[in-house]
């Protein structure tokens, strides 16, 4: 028995897969004009369901003016106030601060004493063992300022958790806002008094 090529035995099955897909189409539109409406409806309503699934919902959120989140550069000032609280020095600390918070924290009664005080009970505590930066976001609209996410290590062995950290920084490179759930916890516990 003679053996075929390979070459012959692919042109084979090609033109068979081709007659084979020629003969479907046939039998679907000879005679049948409300099957061919349905499939030509139905590829026209799939392809703009793709579209708006795809591409609108991108250009409706570049429209509405949403933020982009981006990991930026990590900043110096949050390196020096992050320094600064580890060693518990009040002075490194308060000078990171943007002077709206300065006056901020003045007017709430946390001046630079009171942040002596908030970072001697952190040292004693021996609160943060280290820091992560994890990301950041930048408001498109405005670029005023920048808000930088970190996490720090706290404790040790089985005592060890992660808490969150969130700067807001100017465009001059200076600290407007800090959240720092131990700062807040340290802060509450010297306005609660001994």
């Amino acid at each position: 028995m003679p053996r075929a090529s390979k070459g012959r035995v692919l042109r084979r099955g090609v033109r068979r897969f081709f007659s084979s897909v020629g003969a479907a189409l046939r039998t679907i539109f000879s005679g049948r004009p409300l099957i061919v409406v349905v499939l030509i409806v139905s590829l026209a309503l799939m392809g703009w369901l793709l579209y708006d699934r795809m591409a609108a919902p991108a250009a409706s959120s570049v429209s509405r003016g949403g933020g982009v989140a981006v990991r930026l550069p990590e900043p110096p000032v949050i390196q020096q106030y992050l320094a600064a609280e580890q060693k518990g020095d009040a002075d490194a600390v308060w000078n990171t601060l943007n002077p709206s918070e300065k006056a901020r924290r003045i007017t709430r009664g946390e001046d630079k004493r009171v942040l002596a005080q908030v970072l001697q009970i952190e040292q004693q505590a021996k609160a943060y063992t280290a820091f992560h930066y994890t990301g950041s976001y930048r408001e498109s609209s405005s670029s005023a300022t920048a808000l930088y996410f970190y996490v720090g290590d706290t404790g040790s062995g089985q005592q060890q958790r992660n808490v969150p950290l969130v700067f807001a920084v100017d465009t001059n490179g200076m600290i407007v806002e800090v959240e720092d759930t131990l700062y807040a916890a340290a802060l509450a516990q010297i306005k609660a008094g001994p």
